[in-house]
């Protein structure tokens, strides 16, 4: 078998702005971030395959301070993509399509006679409020959801993280020395002010964190159901490759149980960080040639390695 050659190279560029006006209570941070690609051999055949492209996109996050210990906090996306929408992907060079021609602009959109390139809405993807309390914090609105390592909930807040999980949610977080236990009400889908045709999220976060020995225990458990009518996962099972999932139909609500389970530990030498995962439940889909209830059970675990080198000249 002829070997083959893969390269990889990716090219971060971030700019991380902060300002605040006084006078309006604003607090204004982002990133801002340029990427290059390049990809080479991404076939297995004897075509090459090379990809190669740039991204660019402005990441803004506004925090306004109503009062004290009262932040309404925001997050706003330019020049997004749209092929990843509600992701933080960025535009690729070339994407947006060409707003007139070199004639002028008379509603002719030509890409080689085009002078300018077009605009592109600006996307909300975080708001929510954050009332801080002596024992306490609430947070409401549509909020960032991040757990453990982030292999089921993450926020999306790493420098290189072009995803993130936000969720309309209301909870409020009881904070107990190291100890934190938050109960959260989110609701993924609600087709009406009606009842009865809604997906509604029922979740708990328990952390305990000792920032002294750097332990950290965390469980996160969440709850999904939905009523028969709401109930829309055959836009997934119905596009599968197996046929056995076409046609299918919703005999029932959806109802899953996912708990995620977090350990960490740190010394001067060594850290370790794992996370695992566990998911059950139906989703109250029926095949169409058997006729079979389609079920949920599944698990995943990760772990991470550290080895810090304190004396390594490279550390700042």
């Amino acid at each position: 078998m002829r070997a083959m050659k893969k390269q990889l190279l990716t090219l971060g560029c971030f700019l991380s702005l902060t300002s605040t006006a006084s006078a309006m209570a604003v607090d204004w941070s982002g990133t801002y971030r340029f990427e290059y690609t390049e990809i080479d051999r991404t076939l297995l055949d004897s075509g090459s395959g090379r990809k190669s492209y740039l991204l660019n996109h402005l990441n803004l996050s506004p925090k306004i301070i109503a009062a004290d210990g009262i932040n309404i906090i925001a997050n706003f996306e330019i020049l997004g993509n749209n092929r990843y929408p509600d992701s933080q992907v960025g535009q690729q060079f070339g994407s947006g399509t060409n707003s007139g021609s070199s004639t002028g602009m008379n509603g002719n959109s030509s890409n080689v006679n085009s002078h300018n390139q077009a605009s592109s809405n600006l996307k909300v993807r975080e708001l929510y409020a954050n009332i801080n309390q002596e024992y306490g914090q609430i947070v409401v609105g549509r909020a960032p959801v991040h757990f453990g390592l982030g292999m089921t909930y993450n926020a999306g807040k790493g420098a290189f993280d072009h995803w993130g999980d936000i969720q309309d949610m209301v909870g409020y977080k009881f904070l107990i020395g190291n100890l934190s236990i938050m109960p959260m009400i989110g609701k993924p889908y609600d087709y009406s002010p009606a009842q009865g045709r809604d997906v509604t999220d029922t979740m708990f976060d328990v952390e305990y964190n000792n920032p002294e020995t750097e332990s950290v225990f965390g469980l996160f458990h969440r709850t999904r159901t939905s009523s028969q009518m709401s109930n829309d996962a055959y836009n997934v099972y119905d596009n599968t490759v197996n046929s056995a999932y076409t046609q299918t139909t919703a005999a029932s609500g959806w109802s899953s149980n996912h708990t995620n389970i977090t350990l960490m530990r740190g010394w001067e030498s060594f850290k370790f960080r794992v996370e695992a995962g566990f998911d059950s439940g139906t989703t109250g889909l029926n095949t169409g040639g058997t006729n079979n209830e389609i079920k949920l059970n599944g698990y995943g675990i990760v772990t991470e390695l550290e080895f810090p080198k304190t004396d390594w000249k490279w550390i700042v």
